[in-house]
Order: C-alpha cells, then structure tokens, then sequence
C-alpha cells in the first residue's frame, strides 16, 4: 500500500507490504512521485521483490556464501567439506553475480558444469547447501529473495549402485 502526502514543499511516498521493509522517498514534483509508485508496485507484483533502491539486493553472492560459511556452516557436523565447497563456489563466476540476478539459468548451467567435472551424487549434494544457504538467507536474515532460484534445478539421477556378487 502506498501513500503520498506533501511535506515541507516535497512529496513524500511511503509503500508498505507485507513480508518487505517499507520504502520511502521524496519528490518535489507529484507526477513524479506517483510514477515511481507504479513501477515499485509493478515490480513487487511482478518479481517479488524490490530491485532498485535495496541496499540488501545490491549483496553478491559471495558475500551471502561467506555468511553462510562463517554463521550456520561451523554448527554442522559437515562443516569441513561444507566449508571447503564453499571455498570453490567463491572462485566460481556465479559468486560474483548480486543476488537479485541470480535466476534458475544460472545455476542449470552451473550444474552442467559440475556435472562434466563430478559426479551426479556431488552434484546434488552441493546443490543442497546452495539452497540451504538461500533459504537461510530469505527467512532469517531478512533478505528479500523472492522465489528460490536455485531450487527449480532438476537434479540428476543418481548414479547406479555396484553389482556385487
């Protein structure tokens, strides 16, 4: 919901929903304060979230990883082959990306990459811990992730089991 009121000889618009921080911003022209609520509203419909004027959108992905690995990772008992995972995924170029232009492309070809280099069953494994780590992000951390991207990845198959006799 979004209101408008005229402040010291500047309009000032507030939009509030709920599941996001409220945004606020002055205009000295109406006009101008009721087209950036459209495009904000437009943009909250269409995505989910907020893209322009989000200090927390501009986060990389590295960043986010490094979090993960510095506050969640050290609890587990796979801390260490968790944290070495991460330490590749950093040198990997879908770290550098901010989050809100992570998308489900990225990570389908990211597993493809994987997939030439590892096996099926690492590759889910380390699918997993992306997630995770996406999930963490979006319901604790309070980054305003709209769906997670790495999520509708298909994973592959396993692989067979041996033939023992």
């Amino acid at each position: 919901m979004a209101s408008i009121r005229k402040r010291n000889g500047k309009w000032q618009v507030q939009i509030r929903r709920t599941g996001h921080l409220s945004l606020n911003k002055s205009f000295i022209q109406k006009i101008n304060a009721v087209r950036w609520i459209r495009e904000m509203e437009i943009d909250l419909d269409q995505n989910g979230l907020v893209s322009k004027g989000y200090k927390l959108l501009d986060m990389k992905f590295s960043q986010l990883l490094c979090r993960y690995r510095d506050e969640i990772v050290i609890n587990k008992k796979s801390a260490e082959s968790e944290r070495y995972f991460i330490e590749c995924l950093l040198k990997h170029e879908i770290s550098k990306y901010p989050i809100k232009n992570l998308t489900r492309e990225l990570f389908t070809n990211y597993r493809d990459e994987r997939l030439k280099e590892v096996k099926c069953s690492t590759v889910i494994r380390q699918f997993s811990i992306i997630r995770h780590a996406l999930t963490i992000a979006k319901r604790e951390w309070g980054i305003p992730i709209g769906e997670n991207p790495a999520a509708n990845v298909t994973m592959p198959f396993r692989n067979k089991g041996r033939n023992r006799r």
